[in-house]
């Protein structure tokens, strides 16, 4: 009998097998990343959040744990790049500032972007504390 493979774990073993990626899941969207430890960072490939959950705070969870994992990796920076004919793209450059990336460089449109993991963590703990304020 013909061993069937679920659409995710199919998917996951593609990008595992053509470019050493992996992906966190999330029932809000994903993230796909690789390690590149000769440059002592973890890269975002892409980001995907499910458009009815784009405005909810939860999705901060994708990158976050794509922070945690450089971390426990030892990495210092977490890079990533939005590309120009992306339809989202003002959308993402805006989250990825909030989130404490700055921009490397701008090429043909594209932008690329990096975040120390020590400066996501401090940025982090900001916004909720700025949040709590809110709140109250």
């Amino acid at each position: 009998m013909e061993k069937k493979i679920a659409p995710d774990d199919m998917w996951r073993a593609y990008l595992k097998e053509r470019i050493d990626a992996e992906v966190y899941q999330t029932d809000y969207g994903f993230v796909c990343y690789t390690d590149h430890p000769e440059t002592d960072s973890l890269y975002i490939r892409d980001v995907y959040v499910v458009p009815e959950f784009r405005k909810d705070p939860r999705t901060i969870l994708g990158i976050t744990e794509i922070f945690n994992r450089a971390r426990e990796l030892g990495r210092k920076m977490v890079t990533g790049f939005i590309a120009s004919e992306n339809k989202t793209y003002q959308r993402s450059l805006k989250n990825q500032l909030n989130f404490g990336f700055k921009i490397r460089a701008v090429h043909e449109g594209n932008v690329y972007t990096y975040c120390s993991v020590e400066d996501f963590f401090l940025n982090l703990e900001k916004m909720r504390e700025e949040k709590a304020q809110g709140d109250n």
